[in-house]
């Protein structure tokens, strides 16, 4: 009833109301309730408040990080239409959060808003953009933005071997892990993962268990339950 009713005055536009509700018995609480404020106060655009509930709430759920999320990107694109400029670590961020729930639309938004202030590709954006694109069911264009880096760290390789065995493209992430090898880098434990699972679902038995061994006896990686 008492979520209900935090539905029913968030519906209405009625945040205090709300608000009234939810502080009328703290330990009624559940998830169901942190998340009914929450929206709440999403709906008001009141961030200050919904930043002092985080500090408060006992357990966050999907749901909730989806709200906070879907605030943040929303944040970012008022903030655009008001032309105000934005830097590296808040396009890292908003590209992380689409990719994280596969909004597309909003990731390319993001994109389209570094491109039209020639905002320079750096290794985090360009990791960014690879991990957005190919959980956002877009490989080619994670193909492209790749290769287009104009210089590229460990991480930007990972993601994109990682983007490659997602979608099936075993051989193709199998020849980039050799560039990547070729080029003198050395592979993490998330780069193991990544080429184990382009064999895993291309079928590449034998060469799954050649990269497991080389793991451990070249790389002195130690297998973990990812692998």
């Amino acid at each position: 009833m008492r979520n209900s009713l935090i539905d029913f005055y968030t519906a209405c536009c009625e945040t205090d109301k709300s608000r009234r509700v939810f502080d009328e018995s703290p330990q009624c609480r559940d998830v169901v309730t942190w998340n009914a404020i929450l929206a709440s106060y999403a709906r008001d655009e009141r961030i200050d408040v919904m930043e002092d509930l985080f500090e408060e709430m006992p357990e966050r759920d999907v749901i909730w990080w989806s709200t906070m999320i879907e605030t943040g990107l929303k944040c970012f694109r008022e903030m655009r239409e008001k032309g105000l400029k934005f830097n590296e670590a808040i396009l890292v961020t908003a590209l992380s959060a689409c990719a994280q729930l596969g909004l597309l639309e909003q990731g390319q938004f993001v994109h389209s808003s570094m491109n039209s202030v020639k905002f320079p590709m750096s290794v985090s954006i360009g990791a960014g953009l690879i991990d957005m694109y190919a959980k956002c069911g877009c490989i080619e264009m994670s193909k492209k933005v790749f290769s287009e880096m104009p210089r590229r760290d460990v991480w930007a390789w990972n993601v994109m071997i990682s983007g490659l065995a997602m979608h099936s493209f075993g051989k193709e992430a199998v020849s980039l892990f050799k560039r990547f090898i070729s080029k003198g880098l050395s592979p993490t434990n998330v780069t193991i993962v990544g080429i184990l699972n382009a064999c895993s679902r291309a079928g590449f038995v034998n060469d799954g268990r050649h990269y497991f061994k080389l793991m451990r006896e070249i790389y002195g990686i130690e297998p973990e339950m990812e692998h």
